[in-house]
């Protein structure tokens, strides 16, 4: 497990780590100090067996890949659905997934405000960097990428099908008022004659 002093854990749940000993490794999984919180308010830790405790961590994160608002709240959730409805993207790594996205300095501080949603997921903060697009025009962009976990897997399947980002109705019938427009923030402009427009390439 990593050091538990930059695990994002708090003192009491350091405790409780630190007494159940040998069941050390299944709770390892639960890689956030609120996810320890809810799987630790649902399941006596302490009166469970290792091996019961192995199957209970494993329908937890089976769940969650299911339905990640159970441990996402909803600002998160539509931040992940919009975002990746335009720049964003949820990358595969090994079993899990992670969520990344970058902006250019005019857009910094719509990123920061990203950054602080899904901070509980990241190791450390955003990052410049010199990406080249298109005829090797570069463009300076602060990105984030969150750490890998088991509840981003399930937007990996939303929205990837073959490898490749494919909008569907279905994932349109999803969009929240709140994920709508964070997508028009990501990826839209406004004509007086048209309205609101969205650029996304891929579809």
């Amino acid at each position: 497990m990593e050091n538990k002093q930059n695990s994002g854990y708090n003192a009491e749940q350091i405790k409780v780590i630190e007494r159940v000993g040998s069941k050390i490794m299944p709770l390892s999984t639960l890689k956030l100090s609120r996810e320890f919180d809810l799987f630790s308010r649902k399941h006596n830790i302490s009166g469970l067996q290792v091996r019961e405790l192995y199957n209970k961590v494993k329908k937890w994160r089976t769940k969650l890949e299911k339905n990640p608002q159970l441990l996402l709240n909803s600002l998160q959730h539509d931040l992940i659905m919009g975002s990746t409805m335009g720049d964003a993207n949820i990358r595969q790594r090994d079993r899990n997934c992670n969520f990344r996205v970058g902006h250019t300095k005019k857009q910094e501080k719509y990123l920061l405000f990203k950054y602080e949603i899904l901070k509980e997921f990241t190791k450390s903060g955003p990052k410049w960097s010199l990406r080249t697009i298109k005829e090797n025009h570069k463009v300076k962009t602060l990105e984030m990428a969150t750490k890998t976990h088991y509840v981003f897997n399930h937007y990996r399947k939303l929205f990837y099908k073959g490898g490749e980002k494919t909008i569907t109705r279905e994932l349109l019938n999803l969009l929240t008022p709140r994920s709508l427009a964070f997508w028009i923030c990501d990826d839209g402009s406004y004509e007086n004659k048209q309205g609101y427009n969205t650029h996304s390439n891929f579809y």
